[in-house]
């Protein structure tokens, strides 16, 4: 489809830890003002094509390739900026980024398990500081790890 493109918003969205942004495209399609939101973890090679027109409008038109994403809205899969002698006969390039994934993308039982660790021994790193209280300030930094070791064995202890 043709489009051009009348003003690009950046948004940026904080929701509990969950941190994203979103590119506000307005334009007209056949006269008629519509609004298309691009979210940067979505489509990461759009957003940022879409994103540099904040402060730059493309002068021509552009072409939007359009795909149906799993809810069956529209989605820009490709962006193609045309210059004002094109008539629009050229093939959108997809942009790089477009994501797809094929296969599984679950976390492995071996990654999981390597996450646990980790989040033992972070656990394990702050009960240490806490259990010196003030002292800790004082403390090396190898006498806090050394007490967190001892925390993460008792706590993979095979008893």
């Amino acid at each position: 489809m043709l489009i051009k493109v009348t003003g690009v918003t950046i948004e940026n969205v904080v929701k509990g830890k969950a941190r994203y942004s979103v590119a506000k495209v307005s334009y007209l399609f056949t006269d008629q003002p519509r609004t298309q939101n691009i979210m940067s973890f979505v489509n990461p090679g759009i957003y940022k094509q879409v994103s540099e027109w904040e402060n730059n409008l493309p002068s021509g038109d552009v072409s939007v390739t359009l795909t149906k994403n799993s809810a069956g809205y529209n989605e820009w899969a490709a962006i193609e900026i045309l210059d004002g002698t094109s008539t629009g006969g050229s093939t959108p390039t997809p942009a790089t980024g477009v994501t797809k994934v094929v296969g599984s993308n679950y976390e492995t039982k071996e990654e999981r398990a390597f996450r646990q660790v980790l989040i033992v021994r972070q656990s394990c790193l702050a009960q240490a500081i806490a259990s010196q209280g003030e002292e800790a300030k004082n403390r090396s930094i190898e006498a806090i790890l050394e007490t967190a070791r001892q925390f993460e064995e008792w706590v993979f202890r095979k008893d």
